[in-house]
């Protein structure tokens, strides 16, 4: 079963954000993480397919987006839509989480 972030039956956001993510992610994860990232960001792939990370990455990648909320907050231009991009990556640390728990 895989579980994926930007298609049609998963998490999803604009591409722009999505993209800023996969960067800014891949910016301060670990050397098996930040290849991945940069993969599907530098190749315009549109998901990121969470069954292609093994327990240890899914592990970094969920640390890496409990922090995403807070850097969209600091990083992110003063807009009205910051908060709301700011909220829906809780979202997505809660849907690592969950799908994390579901492919063990």
């Amino acid at each position: 079963m895989a579980y994926s972030i930007g298609d049609d039956e998963s998490w999803m956001i604009r591409n722009s954000i999505f993209y800023w993510m996969l960067d800014r992610l891949a910016d301060d994860a670990n050397e098996a993480v930040a290849p991945k990232l940069r993969e599907v960001s530098d190749n315009n792939l549109g998901a990121l397919w969470l069954d292609e990370f093994d327990e240890s990455e899914l592990t970094e990648l969920s640390r890496l987006a409990h922090a995403l909320p807070s850097i969209a907050r600091r990083e992110l231009p003063e807009t009205s839509e910051r908060e709301g991009i700011a909220l829906r990556f809780e979202e997505l640390a809660a849907f690592i989480d969950a799908g994390g728990e579901r492919r063990r």
